[in-house]
């Protein structure tokens, strides 16, 4: 994703600023429990992505600038997701693997 971001071709296909923001807006807003954890929480304005959501299947696919300054692009997906777990602490789990990403946790 960052690699297209850069191709002029490509810029069209590649638009953060449609991409929810981490605990701020979209699917990602905090009003849904996600960035919210302590696990979380630092990487609240920083990530930029798209969920989804199939049956017991999870994901969050996305970018943030990492610890380094680079752009870090990433794709979590959660198949078969175990019934002990409930849907919001699995989308809780990804966002710290985000916050991780980002290099803040």
């Amino acid at each position: 994703m960052t690699k297209t971001g850069d191709a002029a071709r490509f810029s069209v296909m590649y638009e953060p600023d449609a991409m929810p923001i981490s605990g701020e807006s979209g699917t990602l807003d905090a009003r849904y429990g996600r960035f919210v954890t302590r696990h979380s929480r630092c990487a609240r304005g920083d990530v930029r992505g798209k969920t989804g959501t199939l049956f017991d299947t999870i994901g969050l696919t996305g970018v943030t600038n990492g610890a380094d300054g680079q752009p870090k692009a990433f794709s979590i997906l959660v198949n078969d997701r175990p019934q002990r777990f409930s849907e919001l602490s699995t989308r809780q789990a990804a966002d710290g693997l985000a916050a991780t990403i980002n290099g803040c946790w």
